[in-house]
């Protein structure tokens, strides 16, 4: 069996919870060993995310969609071996581990590039408000905009139009 770790700020690292069995649900066999982070471990990886975060905002759109590219190319490279290691770990047959799960992942990794460099606004068509008491009403629209760099508590907001 392999040595598998957890990577945590860049860093590969053993599980301070040591480890769990992996095993084959259609055979009951163990198939592997899964690292367990501690509850420290966890917290240093959300922290080691939330600090990559900002820098990772201001990545470029086009540079996004080569790394997302890079991705889906390494997973077909790597597709003889994963596809026997998913079977083993979800007791998935042969002909769904290799048409639909690598297969599957490859495809999304694909599909964000192209979203990677689309424009996230989002016209929404205008729509007649009635007049009330607290405004006189009228034809209204707005565009939704993603920010490209959002803050860490933003969401999508909405300008009238």
């Amino acid at each position: 069996m392999k040595h598998h770790r957890l990577l945590i700020g860049g860093d590969w690292v053993d599980g301070d919870g040591g480890t769990s069995d992996v095993t084959n649900p259609a055979t009951e066999e163990v198939v592997g060993q899964a690292p367990e982070a501690s509850i420290e471990q966890a917290h240093a990886a959300a922290r080691a995310a939330q600090e990559a975060f900002p820098g990772w905002s201001r990545t470029p759109k086009e540079e996004r969609a080569r790394l997302l590219l890079a991705v889906a190319e390494r997973l077909r490279e790597r597709q003889p071996d994963l596809v026997p290691l998913i079977i083993a770990e979800t007791g998935a047959t042969a002909m769904v581990g290799s048409r639909m799960q690598v297969p599957v992942a490859i495809d999304r990794f694909q599909r964000y590039a192209r979203d990677a460099t689309k424009d996230l606004r989002i016209p929404l068509p205008p729509s007649a408000m009635p007049a009330t008491p607290l405004a006189a009403g009228g034809l209204m629209g707005a565009v939704v905009n993603r920010p490209s760099v959002p803050s860490r508590a933003s969401r999508p907001t909405t300008s009238p139009s």
